[in-house]
């Protein structure tokens, strides 16, 4: 079995236990609205990307001149993501990075850790680790203050493949055991 293989699955079975905790409660936050909300479940639903990317780059407009922020943000982590989908890695970047901004600005921290982690893990699959540290390492002490178990699984894991792309093998596995 490779080293790769037994990585993945060392950080899959430090991953599942956190799964069932719960994260803190926030505070009453925006929502996209009702017409954003079903734009982007209508892209959600589309098969065909170029067509998910019009119906988002759609709502992307519409939450703009509503100036909701909540809808651009949700709209531009999912145009992140259907960039990610199609290996578009450096289209998904400004999207992602966009994402994560606005997240903050309306208090969304599960937001901003999610565009964070996305941010982080694309910087690492186009080979500029110590950027995708610096994102993810960001990331990761808003995941525990909000105690979102999940994603702070989730970061551990990237950052553990990060450091054993690099080399480091032992600093992944300690940032596995955390």
């Amino acid at each position: 079995m490779s080293k790769r293989i037994v990585f993945a699955s060392l950080a899959l079975l430090v991953a599942l236990p956190c799964a069932s905790f719960t994260q803190v409660p926030q505070k009453e936050l925006p929502k996209p609205t009702a017409a954003i909300q079903k734009m982007l479940e209508d892209a959600r639903q589309l098969r065909d990307p170029a067509m998910s990317i019009k119906v988002l780059t759609k709502a992307l407009i519409a939450a703009k001149s509503a100036n909701d922020v909540a809808g651009k943000a949700a709209c531009e982590l999912a145009l992140g993501g259907v960039m990610s989908f199609g290996r578009r890695w450096s289209d998904a970047l400004p999207w992602y990075d966009a994402a994560s901004v606005d997240y903050h600005a309306i208090g969304d921290t599960k937001g901003q850790v999610v565009a964070l982690y996305y941010a982080g893990r694309v910087r690492h699959s186009i080979g500029l680790p110590q950027k995708a540290l610096e994102i993810l390492n960001r990331a990761l002490p808003i995941a525990r203050m909000i105690r979102d178990r999940t994603g702070e699984a989730h970061i551990l894991g990237e950052i553990g493949s990060v450091y054993y792309d690099l080399g480091q093998n032992q600093r992944a596995i300690q940032i596995l055991l955390q």
